[in-house]
């Protein structure tokens, strides 16, 4: 453990973590050595009475097939999966199922399948972003092609269910190679093999011949959720979304695998009554009291709201009775459901953070919209906008202009020093839409698994549309979370129909950035005042990321002339207390592993002690 971490305890907490640990390494290395003897393997599970069973599990999850999406386009990419296709984060690969399980699809080149997975190493020579093959190996086309069959009962669907999933067995290894690295990711499989049971489960070929290996993979995939779950054995306080994905994809499995006899008695029970405890240790650490998921990340956001639909739909449907225990995650949903329809614009949420991309409700899905399930059970609120006492400020207009305003500042908008967060430096920067069209967006992230040059290139202050003096850095930025974190304060929140009023301050190193954004029906004024320390001259510039398909025109050396796809005018953007401005080519993520070109707005200033710069944004 890093210095900046162990300084955040006393000495009884550390000896309460080492011992974890030394119990966590311990069991490990049994574990390793049974695995070495026995070589496990699945087993098919058989179980009486399947066709009864099925038959009233169906009927209980009502809920679930309400939400299922039977749009066109699952058809079309299931069609794609069995043609040999397979997309990932935007991107489609040649996958032959019988073999490329473990094949970076960029280079390849096989990942170490001989690895135990602890052993496995998440970034190797020669080998592009490890994320491509963990997604790969979620399942999720498998999935799809159970989606297809639900829509269509075409048996083509149904065989490539089972030629995925045999071959998903032959080629990893229990337990072995990076594709089993992160605890969690059998969380997502559990949860993805529970999606495809409920879609498959009307056909009798599946119930008979798919399903026992189905239950075979899920009896190991819940025993070592349980044998590693980051809750039991990880005591620093730490806890991120990883701690709920395995919690929930732990109890999801264990409340499955009950309804077909496997699981039920008194210590079964105990057992999810100890994980329920862990998962609402978690769920106050990490959810604001108004909602706001606290990793600082939209992205992630969705995933834990994904989580927490999941939980609630296999809770209410096959643990009504509450025989395996209880805790009401019903009101931190509610709250993450207002939250994500809060920040969203025009179906779209916000970029800023991590934007990792995962799916953990595949089967909801609309085609472009990543929230369309969210409004089947909530409804967007005005009452919900006030996100101010958790770090986030943010502003929609009731007016033809159509305006939002986001950023974040103050109370929350840091997490634990040392913490593997996936917030970014961004505090005071500011995200624009106006009349429907993102204009000011967040770079994203491209990948954080191939190395620091490109995490440092997306989650940098430079990669932010604010103030940066020379290279100075909000946070020191560590392999895994920060260090050094700024302190910033929220100083006036004013918000009504057609205008608005935001100020806030940041301050790192010898740096105080104060940031005032206003709205008053037509102009967006943005005036940032910067002073320091040191009396040095130093250069300074403030920066804006266009959105997408926002193309400009340069009117003079300090004002631009933003227009639409069509060239239709939408903003003027005019600074003033800038020496020049630049408009260049840049890059940003919509989501990870997905790289589109965009523009960035670039205004340059010199500063020695104080410094103020105004953006004048006037609505056309």
């Amino acid at each position: 453990m890093q210095l900046h971490k162990i300084k955040q305890y006393n000495a009884f907490e550390l000896i309460h973590i080492l011992f974890f640990k030394i119990v966590y390494k311990t069991l490990l290395l049994l574990r390793k050595v049974y695995v070495a003897l026995i070589h496990p393997k699945y087993e098919e599970l058989h179980c009486k009475n399947g066709d009864e069973k099925y038959q009233r599990l169906s009927s209980s999850l009502y809920s679930y097939y309400g939400f299922v999406c039977k749009s066109t386009h699952i058809q079309e990419k299931a069609d794609s999966i069995l043609k040999g296709k397979t997309t990932v984060f935007g991107h489609v690969y040649s996958f032959n199922p019988d073999t490329d399980w473990l094949k970076d699809p960029e280079t390849g080149k096989l990942w170490p399948g001989d690895l135990y997975w602890d052993k496995a190493k998440f970034i190797e020579k020669g080998y592009s972003d490890v994320k491509l093959v963990l997604e790969i190996n979620k399942l999720n086309d498998i999935v799809t092609l159970a989606q297809a069959y639900y829509i269509t009962k075409e048996d083509r669907y149904l065989q490539g269910v089972e030629r995925y999933l045999n071959g998903w067995v032959k080629c990893v290894p229990v337990e072995f190679s990076v594709a089993n690295k992160i605890v969690m990711d059998f969380g997502f499989r559990v949860i993805n093999l529970i999606h495809v049971s409920l879609l498959c489960g009307g056909s009798d070929y599946f119930r008979e011949r798919i399903h026992p290996l189905v239950l075979g993979i899920m009896k190991h995939h819940v025993g070592h959720l349980w044998r590693y779950l980051s809750s039991r054995w990880f005591k620093s306080g730490n806890d991120n979304n990883h701690n709920i994905g395995e919690i929930v994809g732990l109890y999801s499995g264990q409340l499955w695998m009950s309804k077909f006899g496997y699981g039920g008695g008194i210590l079964y029970r105990r057992k999810i009554r100890r994980e329920l405890k862990h998962l609402e240790d978690v769920t106050k650490k990490l959810i604001s009291p108004s909602g706001c998921y606290l990793e600082q990340s939209a992205s992630y956001t969705r995933l834990v709201h994904d989580f927490f639909l999941m939980f609630e739909i296999m809770r209410h449907s096959l643990d009504y009775n509450r025989s395996f225990g209880w805790f009401d995650t019903s009101g931190y949903f509610e709250k993450l459901s207002n939250y994500l329809l809060a920040i969203t614009y025009h179906g779209g949420l916000p970029n800023f953070g991590d934007n990792d991309y995962a799916r953990v409700v595949i089967p909801f899905e609309e085609a472009e919209d990543l929230v369309a399930h969210v409004r089947k059970h909530s409804q967007e609120t005005k009452s919900a906008y006030n996100y101010e006492a958790d770090g986030q400020w943010l502003y929609k207009s009731g007016d033809e202009n159509d305006v939002y305003l986001f950023t974040r500042v103050g109370n929350y908008s840091c997490f634990v020093e040392g913490a593997f967060i996936h917030a970014h430096n961004d505090l005071l920067s500011l995200l624009i839409g106006v009349k429907g069209k993102p204009l000011f967006i967040d770079k994203g992230t491209l990948y954080y698994n191939s190395g620091s040059d490109i995490r440092q290139e997306f989650s940098s202050t430079g990669a932010h549309n604010t103030i940066q003096i020379e290279y100075n850095e909000m946070a020191d930025l560590l392999p895994i979370g920060y260090r050094n974190y700024p302190k910033s304060m929220l100083l006036l929140s004013e918000r009504y129909e057609n205008r608005c009023e935001f100020k806030g301050v940041v301050m790192y190193k010898d740096i105080t950035h104060n940031r005032e954004v206003s709205y008053d029906g037509k102009n967006i004024a943005i005036v940032d005042t910067v002073s320091k320390k040191n009396t040095d001259k130093e250069r300074g510039v403030v920066r804006y990321l266009l959105g997408e398909g926002i193309a400009y025109q340069e009117e003079d050396n300090k004002t631009i002339l933003l227009t639409g796809a069509n060239s239709s005018a939408l903003l003027r953007v005019q600074f003033e207390g800038v020496e020049s401005i630049a408009v260049k080519e840049s890059s940003f993520a919509p989501h990870y592993g997905l790289k589109k070109r965009t523009s960035l707005v670039e205004a340059y200033f010199e500063i020695d002690n104080q410094k103020i710069i105004k953006t004048v944004i006037q609505v056309l």
